[in-house]
Order: C-alpha cells, then sequence, then structure tokens
C-alpha cells in the first residue's frame, strides 16, 4: 500500500491534489467548493459491530467520518433572541423558521469532518443507534472496542472535546488538522499565555 505522501507527490506530477488518501483527489485549480468530487469527498461512515482493527491496516483503524455541523445551543440562542422581542405568535413563528431555514443552508455548506482513528488492535463490541445522528457534546459515546491483547479492557470511543487546552478533561482530543499539528497548536498557546503573539503558517 502506497503511502499518503507518495500518493500525494504522484498525483501532484499529473496535476491532480489529495491532501489525505481518505478523500477523492481533485483536479488542480478546481475545488471542493465549485463541485469537483464533492459527492465523493462529504461522505461520512460509522463502522458495525464486528468490525476488527488491526493496526498494520490503516484503513481498520478508522472507525467513523463524521460531519461537522451547526451546535443546538445556537437554535436555542435563537429562540431566547426571539422571545425577548416581544413579537406575536404568527411574527415569533414566522421569523423562526426563517431563522431555521437560513441555519440549515448554513449547515449543509458546512465541509467539515471528523475522522476517529483507534491504534490498538480490537474489535468493535458497540455502536451507538443508528438513529443517533447528532452528537452535540463531548463525552457522548460512539463506540466500545474489546482489546485483542486484553479481552477484559473494552475502551470507549466518545465524542471529543475540542478545547486542547484543557486535556484532562477528556482522553479524546483531536490530534491533526488537514493544515495544522495539535502540538503546534498547544506550542502557540504556551507562547501567547506568556505574551507573545505568534502566527501559524
Amino acid at each position: 500500500t502506497a503511502s499518503t505522501s507518495d500518493l500525494k507527490e504522484k498525483l501532484r506530477k499529473n496535476k491532480w491534489r489529495a491532501v489525505t488518501h481518505l478523500c477523492a483527489p481533485e483536479k488542480l485549480g478546481s475545488g471542493l467548493a465549485s463541485g469537483s468530487n464533492k459527492e465523493e469527498n462529504t461522505h461520512t461512515f460509522m463502522r458495525e459491530v464486528g468490525h476488527i482493527v488491526d493496526p498494520k491496516d490503516r484503513d481498520s483503524r478508522l472507525l467513523a467520518r463524521l460531519r461537522m455541523g451547526l451546535p443546538l445551543r445556537a437554535f436555542e440562542e435563537l429562540r431566547t433572541r426571539l422571545k425577548n422581542l416581544k413579537v406575536n405568535s404568527a411574527e415569533f413563528e414566522r421569523e423562526w423558521i426563517n431563522e431555521q431555514k437560513r441555519w440549515d443552508t448554513a449547515g449543509k455548506s458546512t465541509l467539515n469532518f471528523l475522522v476517529i482513528k483507534f491504534k490498538l488492535s480490537g474489535m468493535v463490541v458497540w455502536v451507538a443507534p443508528k438513529e443517533n445522528f447528532f452528537w452535540g457534546r463531548p463525552g457522548a459515546p460512539l463506540f466500545s472496542v474489546r482489546l485483542t491483547d486484553n479481552p477484559d479492557a473494552i475502551v470507549q470511543v466518545v465524542v471529543p472535546s475540542f478545547d486542547i487546552r484543557r486535556k484532562a478533561e477528556t482522553a479524546w482530543i483531536p490530534v491533526k488538522t488537514l493544515t495544522t499539528r495539535s502540538s503546534t497548536l498547544e506550542q502557540r498557546i504556551a507562547e501567547q499565555a506568556q505574551g507573545r503573539s505568534i502566527m501559524i503558517r
């Protein structure tokens, strides 16, 4: 299996771009926003019970690819704001429906994804029910994985916290984005805490 770096280099020579082996490549100059390979690159999935994680198989380590959307609290804050306007019921409902449509459209245009990787050998023994399609808070359970080397140990995989300033609050945090690794962000946070402003390129 070719490494991601090898794939990127071969595609680059043929005027194609791929930032990861998990996404369909795109012709240079087209862009995902223009619709090029959009369907292939916006797919989501969650592994089913019985899935085997083999550390030697990079794709088996991927448990899920979830699309990030707008938080539910955005709608709660909107409802509170509309109530404070003291409009009559008909006006309130009309404004609420219009705002809901606007937020729904904004959510559908979001192209941020969360990929969950499990690096130990094991088997998925529990998965969140299929009717659960939205997780709005860190710590919500997604999977349970029984470790191969220690069958008595079952590791729970949960929705990560995106606040990397407080690692003690959760064992699951983002470690890399397509452009920046978490260690780079941690260094920037530490330097800013010391009163220095650093721009990351």
